[in-house]
């Protein structure tokens, strides 16, 4: 791995854009060195200006900050909060941009390596020109892989046994020239974040515990009737029967200290239409009634580069993913979100929020591919195979190698910084 400095003997006309990340908050947050001043040891400060005394300095009111180039007081009100999101005062952006309107970004494609872009947010539906903002999304660490290489075919009604087990019932509307249906099945919290599937969780065992609460109420009732009314258990059926309500209770009071919540199953279906292969979800598990989440419900989708079109498991959980078919059908990757860091990234780079311009990113005329890069199963840890994927997907659709001839990753171990640096000859 070669660092940055072995290439300054390239010549000057080639232009190169580093992207630093500065070190982590350990390294930032040291303790500032002491000094002493008129025989008192003080934290080291930045000289006071010449308009302010160096001792007892005022304080603004609240919701006022004094700035030293100016006389007036700054207010925070809603839009200067909103400017403050995105510094592109301070980087001279928004200048530019008053200068060169159409200088925004259009006819850009910037590819965003990280977490996953959620196609739902606010400010990445559409560009400043009206073109859609993401272009595709992708997967590139396999972990929303589904396999759907077992292949069935309903019955006369039109219904199959899916790979759950469940017996699904396919739209009648949708459009199956071979009646060849590919089917799997996944773990649904495999595919949310942490923090998501936590939340689920935690909701789901509170409704659990009442739940088997109420059946450990009703045991004991039971318990207590038959005891009631037997009190001497001479019989051998009653003696049985004593014994099944005793072992029933305490069943169900050990259930809750063996509680052990894997997830509901979803179960994915793969079709061909004759023109694309459609995928749809039964999502059955995730709901509270049994009449909501029915595969026959579910809107198909397609590769999201085809249609642009995204899903929602289910309102509890508000998850929008999207889906790409591969080996014909054989293999459909789910694609979800394992961080909301790529999402951040795309809004700072490029979102457009055209009913409020002070949220609109640097470049809001940009387009954008999403390669997720960050792998749900190792906590959105990036991994090698995933930005070798990702490089590949961009190559693909011509984004790199047609002006950039270098990409260099430097990691310095010590403070735990990386540098991307690309340089072009255009």
């Amino acid at each position: 791995m070669r660092s940055a400095a072995t290439h300054s003997h390239y010549k000057a006309d080639i232009r190169s854009f580093s992207c630093f990340i500065p070190p982590s908050p350990s390294v930032l947050l040291r303790p500032r060195p002491k000094v002493r001043l008129n025989g008192d040891t003080t934290r080291a400060m930045p000289p006071p200006s010449s308009s302010s005394p160096a001792s007892s300095p005022i304080l603004p009111p609240p919701g006022e900050v004094k700035s030293e180039n100016s006389r007036s007081p700054f207010k925070l009100t809603e839009s200067t909060f909103l400017a403050s999101l995105m510094p592109k005062k301070e980087i001279g952006a928004d200048r530019f941009l008053e200068a060169h309107p159409t200088y925004d970004g259009r006819g850009v494609l910037v590819a965003i390596f990280d977490s996953g872009v959620d196609p739902a947010a606010a400010g990445l539906q559409v560009t400043s020109d009206g073109k859609p903002k993401i272009i595709d999304i992708l997967d590139c660490t396999g972990s929303g892989d589904v396999d759907t290489s077992n292949v069935v075919k309903a019955d006369a009604d039109g219904s199959f046994v899916g790979a759950s087990g469940r017996r699904l019932v396919v739209n009648p509307s949708w459009k199956n020239p071979s009646q060849e249906w590919h089917v799997g099945a996944r773990l649904i919290y495999e595919l949310f974040t942490s923090t998501l599937s936590s939340r689920l969780k935690e909701e789901r065992k509170k409704k659990w515990d009442e739940k088997n609460q109420e059946a450990i109420s009703e045991a004991l009732r039971q318990l207590n009737e038959f005891e009631k009314k037997h009190v001497k258990l001479e019989d051998l059926t009653l003696k049985k029967a004593h014994e099944d309500l005793q072992n029933r209770l305490d069943f169900l009071r050990k259930q809750a200290e063996s509680y052990d919540d894997k997830g509901p199953v979803i179960d994915v279906v793969v079709w061909n239409d004759g023109d694309f292969w459609r995928v749809a979800v039964d999502t059955q598990s995730l709901e509270d009634t049994p009449d909501k989440g029915k595969l026959a419900d579910f809107v198909p989708l397609t590769d999201y580069r085809t249609e642009r079109k995204f899903g929602i498991f289910s309102k509890r959980d508000a998850c929008s993913f999207v889906t790409n078919v591969y080996d014909d059908g054989n293999l459909v990757s789910i694609v979800t979100d394992c961080s909301p860091h790529g999402t951040h990234v795309a809004g700072i780079a490029t979102a457009y929020h055209p009913e409020e311009p002070l949220l609109n990113g640097i470049a809001p005329g940009a387009q954008l591919i999403s390669c997720k890069i960050g792998d749900t199963r190792l906590g959105s840890m990036e991994t090698g195979t995933g930005l070798t994927r990702a490089l590949i997907a961009a190559v693909e659709v011509g984004l790199i190698f047609r002006h950039v001839v270098k990409f260099i990753l430097v990691i310095n171990p010590e403070v735990t910084s990386y540098l991307i640096q690309v340089e072009s000859l255009d």
